[in-house]
C-alpha cells in the first residue's frame, strides 16, 4: 500500500511537472492561436485540480498499479501510453467534433501528446516508487 501511495504522489508530481513545462511553453499558445476569444481570461481552479487527481488516479490504477505488480516497467509504459490516448482521445476527439475553432492539428496534438506524457509520467512513477 505504501509502494502505491508513493507511485500516486509521484505521477501526481511528474504529471504536473512535464504538463506544466508543455502548457508553459507552447500548449497555450496552439490553443489560444486556434480557439481565440473562447478561452477564458481566468482559469476555474477546481475542475484543474480534479482534473489532475482524477486522472492520475486512474493512470496508477490502469498502468501503474499492474507494473509494480509484476514488477515489469514495460506494462507502465504500455498501459499508460493506452491510457493516454483513450483519455485524451475522449476529450480531444469530442472537442473536434463540436467545437467549430477545433483544428484537427489540435486533435493529433492532444492524442499525441496526451499519449507520450501519460506513458512518461506512469513509467517515471514506476521506477520512483520500486526504489522506495
Amino acid at each position: 500500500m505504501v509502494r502505491l501511495a508513493i507511485a500516486y504522489v509521484a505521477s501526481l508530481l511528474v504529471f504536473l511537472i512535464v504538463d506544466g513545462v508543455i502548457i508553459f511553453s507552447f500548449g497555450a499558445k496552439l490553443y489560444k492561436s486556434t480557439l481565440g476569444d473562447v478561452i477564458a481570461d481566468n482559469f476555474r481552479v477546481t475542475p484543474i485540480v480534479l482534473f489532475y487527481l482524477l486522472f492520475t488516479f486512474g493512470l496508477c490504477y490502469f498502468a501503474v498499479s499492474p507494473a509494480i505488480e509484476q514488477d515489469r516497467w514495460q506494462i507502465a509504459v504500455v498501459r499508460g501510453a493506452l491510457y493516454g490516448l483513450s483519455t485524451y482521445a475522449t476529450y480531444a476527439l469530442t472537442c473536434y467534433a463540436a467545437i467549430r475553432n477545433w483544428s484537427l492539428q489540435l486533435a493529433v496534438t492532444d492524442l499525441i501528446g496526451g499519449t507520450v506524457l501519460a506513458s512518461v509520467v506512469a513509467v517515471s512513477a514506476y521506477f520512483i516508487s520500486t526504489r522506495f
